[in-house]
């Protein structure tokens, strides 16, 4: 059952950005994009999807230098 609340996103990494604010607090952010792609009555269709993502403190600093523009990701969370 707790495999319920799970959410799967795969994606490519869109305009990543590490900053630093006063204070030591560390934040990653960046977009992830992906694309679906499927047949309909009217012929192949794309349908484009973006999600805007932070990261905060230890996640932030160990991923810096892991991604860069167009990186294909998989995010894990839960609802």
């Amino acid at each position: 059952m707790n495999m319920i609340n799970q959410l799967i996103i795969e994606g490519n990494v869109r305009n990543p950005e590490y900053r630093e604010l006063p204070g030591g607090k560390k934040i990653l952010s960046f977009v992830l994009a992906h694309e679906r792609s499927y047949t309909s009555t009217h012929g192949p269709m794309k349908e484009n999807y973006l999600f805007e993502v932070e990261m905060y403190g230890n996640a932030a600093e160990a991923l810096k230098g892991c991604l860069w523009e167009n990186r294909g990701v998989r995010l894990v969370g839960r609802l």
